[in-house]
């Protein structure tokens, strides 16, 4: 009766609304077809999606793509107590842009890890952090915590700075972070979205939950394999349901207690 293209970056597949006539009428295999389209379009777009993540995250071992962490901002606010109103990022030079590979000599692969190393530290200790500066070369810095935060009752140092995971290509003694690398992490990022919620889709849509396509589906073909339709009969797929709904039921009150 009426088609669309849909939300079209989050879902790449147009949709059709079935004049219902027409589909009552239909053979069962005109029907199975019909039932099985969202189905197999949403299989089909996480497949590509995966594909095209698979693809990228290859082309970044190519370009040699490591995690490193950035900061993005420099805020001695962010400190409960600072050293003559100043905090380390300022003391030491820190500025947004800066790269941070290692503190120690360990590498930081992400901001938890750089956390933990915070953690446990002790304010007034000194810490070694390997700066980089994008296309540009690195410098080690010997930093005095000097600043820090009080956390249900604990002290924990401070240094100063807004932080965000991202990718850089470190080369020798020189670090760099194009514009290509960006753009691969936007795209990754879409296609995670793209993955996850057309695999939830076509999840939910082939199993025989009241009225999703997969129990379209079961139906049409219930009306030619005898064997489905006395399934059908021995209300099999109705357990099915409540099991699945008692599920779904549980885990969400446990989430919403536990969070």
């Amino acid at each position: 009766k009426s088609w669309g293209i849909g939300l079209v970056f989050l879902f790449p597949i147009a949709f059709v609304e079935v004049d219902e006539d027409s589909y009552r009428n239909a053979s069962y295999k005109t029907k199975a077809k019909i039932v099985s389209a969202g189905i197999f379009a949403n299989a089909v777009v996480t497949l590509i999606a995966l594909a095209a993540l698979i693809g990228l995250n290859y082309m970044l071992t190519i370009l040699n793509a490591q995690s490193v962490v950035m900061i993005t901002g420099i805020s001695c606010d962010v400190c409960d107590y600072n050293y003559g109103y100043s905090c380390p990022a300022e003391i030491y030079g820190l500025k947004p842009g800066d790269l941070i590979i290692s503190i120690n000599g360990t590498r930081l692969h992400s901001i938890r890890d750089l956390a933990n190393i915070i953690r446990n530290a002790t304010v007034n200790s000194t810490l070694i952090l390997h700066v980089c500066e994008p296309q540009s070369t690195c410098r080690d810095i010997n930093m005095v915590l000097s600043s820090y935060r009080v956390r249900d009752n604990k002290t924990i140092p401070c240094i100063g700075i807004h932080i965000v995971d991202t990718l850089a290509i470190i080369r020798g003694n020189t670090t760099y972070r194009s514009f290509t690398i960006d753009m691969i992490q936007q795209i990754s990022i879409y296609m995670q979205y793209i993955l996850i919620v057309n695999f939830s889709l076509y999840v939910l849509n082939a199993i025989p939950l009241l009225i999703t396509d997969g129990t379209k589906l079961i139906e049409a073909l219930g009306e030619r394999i005898r064997l489905i339709e006395r399934l059908s009969k021995t209300r099999i797929f109705d357990i099915l349901n409540l099991i699945v709904i008692g599920t779904a039921i549980i885990f969400a009150t446990y989430v919403l207690l536990s969070g």
